[in-house]
């Protein structure tokens, strides 16, 4: 039986909402599978997006670019091959986000 059974409508509309830029570049790099070379303009609205600013007026990219980078990589891993990690981790650091928004 498929997932889609299981469920009242289809939720890819939902999951490609502009209104959610990071579910929508998930969905699109994970579910779709897209070339990493098309979306670039989806990375761009994600970094663009409220919850994200906020969190980045936290970083100095520029001069952690180094580091921005390895952890792009080890959360690349942490998806794929630790996801029960990775859902914690994020729980951890997101989960409270309605606090980073007020601050």
């Amino acid at each position: 039986m498929s997932w889609l059974a299981h469920i009242r409508r289809d939720p890819v509309p939902w999951l490609l909402d502009p209104e959610n830029p990071s579910a929508r570049l998930l969905t699109l790099r994970h579910i779709f599978r897209r070339p990493e070379a098309s979306l670039e303009a989806d990375y761009d609205a994600v970094l663009a997006w409220k919850p994200v600013q906020t969190l980045l007026r936290y970083a100095d990219l520029e001069m952690d670019a180094d580091l921005v980078e390895i952890a792009r990589d080890l959360a690349e891993t942490m998806l794929t091959g630790y996801p029960e990690l990775a859902e914690r981790h994020l729980q951890r650091w997101l989960g409270s986000r309605e606090e980073l928004l007020r601050s």
